[in-house]
């Protein structure tokens, strides 16, 4: 799989031939396909139910239990450290898939722009 980072170097499009973009192109609609599968499937989908349960249960001790002292503060640190890290991978193929169909999109329509500019450039030749 192609990272996010090698897909999104499309700073001068116009400066690429269009195999480049293509592949581009393609391999962020492969990014994307690949995390929408993912997502979608089962097990992903009991790994999302575990990780909110795991969640709750940190969120309970963290609002609900009252600290006894102020060492137990670094605890309640550690847990909300915990909970964060899981809300956020659960987050992470979906905030991947909206940057592989943005950065598609950008590309798409970069490589049409730049294809009706020299089009246009051509038709103007012509002309002269």
């Amino acid at each position: 799989m192609t990272t996010l980072d090698e897909v999104m170097k499309f700073e001068d499009v116009e400066e690429l031939p269009n195999p480049e973009v293509d592949k581009r192109i393609a391999q962020s609609q492969e990014n994307k396909d690949l995390l929408t599968s993912l997502v979608n499937h089962a097990g992903w989908k009991y790994l999302e139910r575990v990780a909110k349960a795991q969640i709750e249960i940190r969120k309970n001790k963290i609002f609900l239990e009252p600290l006894s002292s102020l060492n137990d503060a670094v605890g309640q640190e550690f847990l909300k450290g915990e909970a964060t890290g899981m809300n956020t991978l659960l987050k992470l193929p979906y905030v991947l898939i909206d940057e592989a169909e943005t950065v598609a999109t950008s590309l798409i329509k970069a490589r049409d722009d730049h294809a009706d500019d020299e089009e246009t450039e051509g038709d103007e030749g012509e002309e002269g």
